[in-house]
């Protein structure tokens, strides 16, 4: 019968695609089997290690305690220490930026209840004020582990730049430390990225050498000219961060009629103009994506 004989020859055909199928899915765990073993374990094991390792070194080397240290360190190598004035300095430099953040936290603890509760009383006199945002003082966000590091970084740089730069007059040693307050809003609007807050903050570390260097005989002609201060046998008198500040430079030629300080004033107003119709702009749009994927 040629019908039946067509059907055995097709269940037979099926039967043989089934064995085929079959022996395919057991070569192929079997070979997978394999790979897993004799690879994967090895191959994943190894990065596990080595990107522990990376992990613990990199952690190490990022805590502000370490980083103190070895800047205290090297900064009494390169001043011309003995052995235990440099360890000594790096102990020292060590326990300041350690507790440093600590009384910062504090600081920071203290004024949160106080910054919620004054929110509360200006939103209750006047309501048409929404997301009013209260300013506090940048000593809140020392303890910042980026903040710290920054500051850090950029107070020895300062003093190798100070060293090496043309024109300059100031050597900065006794408000220093104020470079971590002048630096800590620029970390957090480069969100905690520590390389790129030291390569924003060499650029306001020259600026602030460079101003201050300019206005010492200015300081020092007013602090002789002031009646409860003792300037004699002082020499040139200035300041850092708070007299070499760019903005206050610049007011001050504003005041003396210099017309760059004028062009610097007009475009320095444009990009504050541009930058709060940006900011405005992403706020609209955001307040739009998230209208969006709200359900209805």
């Amino acid at each position: 019968n040629p019908e039946l004989a067509s059907k055995k020859a097709h269940a037979h055909d099926k039967a043989d695609d089934k064995a085929d199928d079959k022996a395919d899915d057991k070569t192929d765990d079997k070979t997978e089997g394999k790979i897993d073993d004799k690879t994967e374990g090895k191959i994943d094991g190894s990065l596990d290690d080595n990107t522990a390792r990376r992990v613990t070194w990199a952690s190490l080397l990022s805590e502000p305690t370490v980083i103190g240290l070895l800047m205290g360190l090297a900064l009494g190598v390169a001043a011309g220490y003995g052995a235990r004035e440099t360890l000594e300095l790096g102990v020292h430099i060590a326990a300041v930026m350690f507790i440093l953040p600590q009384c910062a936290g504090l600081i920071g603890q203290a004024m949160m209840p106080i910054t919620t509760a004054l929110r509360d009383q200006v939103a209750r006199r006047f309501p048409s004020r929404h997301n009013l945002i209260v300013a506090l003082d940048t000593g809140f966000l020392m303890g910042h582990k980026s903040v710290i590091m920054t500051g850090l970084i950029l107070m020895a740089l300062a003093i190798v730049i100070a060293l090496i730069l043309p024109g300059n007059k100031v050597l900065p040693l006794g408000d220093l430390p104020n470079v971590i307050s002048v630096m800590s809003l620029s970390v957090l609007m480069l969100r905690g990225n520590v390389f790129h807050a030291v390569l924003a903050g060499i650029p306001v570390i020259v600026a602030f050498l460079l101003v201050a260097s300019h206005l010492a005989p200015l300081y020092t002609d007013l602090a002789l000219k002031t009646p409860s201060f003792n300037a004699q046998g002082l020499g040139q008198i200035t300041a850092f961060t708070d007299g070499g500040h760019p903005v206050r430079f610049v007011l001050l030629q504003l005041y003396q009629g210099q017309l760059w300080a004028w062009g610097v004033a007009l475009l320095t107003g444009a990009a504050m103009v541009v930058a709060q119709r940006r900011f405005k702009a992403a706020e609209v749009y955001n307040l739009a994506a998230v209208g969006k994927n709200q359900p209805l």
